[in-house]
């Protein structure tokens, strides 16, 4: 009976001390590189990063366009060429086309060009929930901003060229 409560009293103090040898995060997210090697001795008020936490749930793409592509949009839109479209679906994909089963919206459209670039930047909220996209990834994002009204829509297989390189169903 002694031996059992030694041990459990050993458990006890053993569960503390793997208490005071576990570091918490106060927000949830993925761990990269570690700054720390195991068993280096860090303290409460350590200065020292021991590893970046990057939260990824939801992640923000910065889209650009070049200012010609955005005032062709514009003066098609004027025109009545193109109507705008509400909603603003957007899409994202991989470098080969295959999407990714994510929810994504448009939250704003920069009213700044870059004067270094000519573009104008789109930020879009992805919402990450399987963490497939990562900080710094490349992705191609399609946002469906304006259509054609009064359009017929056939499948790509049905489009062929003539002789002269003309589009033809």
């Amino acid at each position: 009976l002694a031996d059992v409560a030694q041990m459990k009293a050993l458990l006890a103090r053993q569960n503390l001390n793997l208490q005071y040898a576990t570091v918490r995060a106060p927000i949830s997210g993925r761990i990269g590189q570690s700054f720390v090697t195991e068993g280096a001795l860090v303290g409460q008020g350590d200065t020292n990063t021991m590893a970046t936490i990057q939260q990824i749930d939801k992640v923000y793409v910065d889209v650009k366009q070049s200012v010609s592509e955005y005032e062709r949009l514009q003066a098609a839109l004027q025109s009545g060429e193109l109507s705008a479209n509400s909603d603003k679906t957007v899409r994202i994909t991989n470098s080969h086309g295959q999407p990714y089963n994510v929810t994504a919206k448009m939250l704003f459209e920069d009213i700044n060009v870059d004067p270094e670039t000519g573009d104008v930047t789109f930020r879009i909220e992805v919402n990450n929930t399987e963490r497939k996209l990562l900080p710094g990834m490349y992705v191609r994002v399609n946002i469906d901003r304006a259509s054609i009204p009064q359009a017929l829509l056939v499948p790509a297989q049905a489009i062929q060229r003539n002789i002269s390189g003309e589009p033809q169903v």
